[in-house]
């Protein structure tokens, strides 16, 4: 299962991509747009498009809002996070949100850690070789879902109770299995070849994310929460 946390921001939105076979980050990168106003936003649609071409998230998960008395940057940012749910939604992408006070105690142990504490242990826990305080959040984001589907898991115990505070994907939306990235694509012979749903109804197409072929319908497994 493919994962891929999206820190929102105006100024620099951090993207990591992991799988639950791994837990290893496939790709880290921070968007910075040159735009303003409704370019920012057509901007940040196509950078959301061009994520699910490339690496074909089976989940994408966002950091929600965070209160601000700052109504402008507020607004600014509802109508960026709109685009974003709203390209994500059209791409038959599941997606959810994670409180940043239940971030920053999966990553350390403390629901009102600083940015600085969170980019210190994605450095230690994860392998994080950055230093953008962005990418890091994000990092954190695909790592909390990673642990929540059945991948590895890279936090104590005590940390995971930021987990239950998230309200995740239904299993039938997102079902793919780790193993599924193991498995031969008739077409290409690439080991990239997976379950991936299309919504209701238990139903599925199989795609492989090295050539993009598509095999037979497979019927999704039953519901259940990791």
């Amino acid at each position: 299962m493919r994962i891929a946390g999206v820190d929102l921001s105006l100024r620099a939105t951090g993207v990591a991509v992991a799988s639950t076979a791994t837990a290893t980050s496939a790709v880290v990168e921070c968007w910075k747009p040159k735009e303003r106003g409704t370019e920012r936003l057509a901007w940040l649609r196509s950078q959301v498009e061009r994520l699910v071409e490339q690496h074909r998230p089976d989940l994408v998960v966002l950091e929600a809002y965070a209160f601000s008395r700052h109504d402008a940057y507020a607004h600014e940012l509802g109508e960026a996070g709109g685009v974003v749910r709203l390209a994500l939604a059209d791409a038959d992408v599941p997606w959810c949100t994670v409180a940043p006070t239940s971030l920053k105690k999966y990553a350390t142990g403390k629901g009102n850690a600083s940015k600085e504490q969170v980019l210190v242990e994605a450095v230690r826990r994860l392998g994080y070789d950055g230093h953008d305080n962005n990418e890091a959040d994000a990092l954190w984001l695909a790592a909390m879902a990673v642990d929540h589907y059945g991948g590895p898991c890279h936090v104590p115990q005590s940390h995971r109770a930021g987990l239950g505070k998230v309200q995740w994907a239904p299993a039938r939306l997102v079902h793919v299995l780790a193993t599924d990235d193991e498995q031969p694509c008739p077409d290409c012979a690439g080991h990239g070849f997976g379950a991936r749903s299309l919504g209701g109804g238990g139903i599925s197409t199989s795609t492989c994310r090295s050539c993009g072929g598509s095999g037979a319908a497979v019927e999704a497994e039953g519901e259940t929460d990791g």
